[in-house]
């Protein structure tokens, strides 16, 4: 058994909003306004952005938004998504001591966008309530990073968690694994 196994990926795409949600996310809310006919918006609008249907949205919805209550929502929504996600993949409560993240965007559209830009915060909190590791912080989460690709066909958000053992997966070994990681990435998507 190598590395390879020990390698937790935690995706975000459309299908996992619909199920969280309860709702078609692509009919902008058609579905949920017809049984909620009162409603001003659906729920988890925050996160149903257009061309990025359950991706993790964009730093900007958060930093944007002037009003206190409304930034915890949308910290609140995403932290219950990152929550469902987990517990719909089947993913256990690993409680690494040490580790890498890595949050991979798979675009839709090669639109300008930029890599820092995605809100993995309230992923990463939900995740640390959720006891995949101790903490967050940098004496647990040793490294972090954020990468992009086009992928028209199958858009979502990956979040890729790369434990650290020691004595066996060392930082040093573990942070070379998630460097050819990336560039197997870009090679792969280079090429369509």
């Amino acid at each position: 058994m190598g590395y390879e196994q020990e390698i937790i990926k935690v995706r975000f795409d459309k299908q996992m909003l619909k199920e969280f949600s309860g709702y078609d996310v692509e009919d902008d809310g058609e579905s949920y306004y017809k049984a909620h006919p009162r409603a001003k918006k659906p729920p988890y609008d925050n996160i149903w952005k257009k061309n990025r249907y359950g991706l993790l949205p964009s730093t900007n919805t958060f930093i944007n938004c002037h009003d206190r209550r409304i930034q915890n929502e949308i910290k609140q929504h995403i932290g219950d998504y990152t929550t469902y996600c987990l517990k719909r993949q089947n993913i256990p409560s690993a409680y690494f001591d040490e580790f890498i993240v890595l949050c991979v965007q798979y675009k839709p559209t090669r639109a300008n966008s930029d890599n820092d830009n995605t809100w993995v915060k309230s992923s990463l909190d939900a995740m640390t309530k959720y006891d995949m590791w101790e903490d967050d912080n940098y004496l647990h989460m040793r490294f972090y990073q954020s990468f992009s690709v086009v992928d028209k066909n199958d858009p979502r958000t990956e979040i890729v968690i790369f434990p650290i053992f020691r004595g066996e997966y060392e930082f040093d070994y573990v942070i070379r694994y998630a460097a050819e990681y990336v560039a197997k990435l870009e090679k792969q998507y280079e090429e369509i």
